[in-house]
């Protein structure tokens, strides 16, 4: 693989876990019960701007739907193309999101392959076209596919965390259709909010780190070469938009075999519930 495909395939797989980690902070003034709509973008770079990333997540009382569109830009996409776009649906059970269905197409001008994953009770079943020539060595079993959820739904999880909860805490179960893995978190500390995070209505900061772990679905290698091309854990910053607003994902630094790794948020939007609860802001 060449220099350039492993920095995308790295910065891709990094950002959604980040992401995910991000939002394991929030702790929204509003029940489940109340309308919430968060919007969020950000631009990833190594050395240069290389990735446009947006997400955006709806939810109520009885149902969720959340969406991720990650894309190359710059340099970068003269050499890897990523134009990868993911959705997922489900329901609310006790304030608790459960995934139903979770789905992404990759236009990278090779096997623009398409995914979709479904969840039931006792099953988890996947669809690929193409489809992948094998599961992975070894493959998820059913337990592990059933004990975890996949990228988008555990993003609004951590979105409906309880207030008063600490972020930044235990260990969340990934699954997206063929590779299992977890993330493993931990708390390190409040800061102060920097010009940056000021611009963008962030009144109050934290600073966490992340371990990734891959767990099944993933082709056979030796253990140390099963982080994903990070050499240390990946600092990220979590920033409370307004006086009451939600936590959400400032930034991610990530060392890798390729440099310093950057992800910003660069624009939030936030609708709430009653009228007025409305903030903008950019940089």
């Amino acid at each position: 693989m060449s220099f350039t495909a492993r920095f995308g395939a790295l910065v891709t797989r990094t950002l959604c876990a980040a992401i995910c980690l991000g939002l394991a902070g929030a702790a929204l003034p509003v029940r489940a019960q109340e309308p919430l709509h968060l919007s969020l973008n950000y631009d990833g770079s190594l050395y240069v701007k290389v990735l446009d990333v947006s997400v955006d997540q709806v939810l109520d009382g009885k149902a969720f739907q959340a969406s991720a569109h990650i894309k190359t830009s710059g340099i970068l996409s003269m050499f890897r193309k990523v134009n990868l776009r993911a959705e997922t649906q489900g329901r609310l059970e006790h304030d608790v999101p459960l995934p139903k269905t979770f789905s992404y197409l990759n236009n990278d001008g090779h096997k623009n392959r398409q995914v979709t994953t479904t969840w039931s009770p006792t099953d988890v079943a996947t669809r690929s076209s193409p489809q992948f020539p094998n599961m992975g060595d070894p493959p998820a079993t059913r337990e592990q596919k059933l004990e975890a959820a996949d990228p988008l739904t555990i993003l609004t999880r951590m979105t409906l965390l309880p207030s008063g909860e600490k972020p930044c805490q235990g260990v969340s179960q990934f699954y997206d259709g063929k590779q299992r893995y977890d993330v493993e978190y931990s708390y390190r500390g409040p800061a102060t909010p920097d010009a940056r995070e000021h611009k963008l209505g962030i009144t109050s900061a934290v600073r966490c780190s992340l371990v990734y772990r891959e767990v099944a679905g993933f082709k056979k290698k030796p253990a140390d070469q099963r982080g994903q091309g990070l050499r240390r854990d990946v600092t990220v910053g979590l920033g409370r938009i307004g006086a009451s607003g939600p936590w959400v994902i400032s930034f991610l630094r990530a060392d890798t075999f390729l440099g310093a790794a950057e992800i910003d948020l660069v624009n939030a939007r936030v609708d709430g519930a009653r009228a007025g609860d409305q903030l903008r802001a950019g940089l």
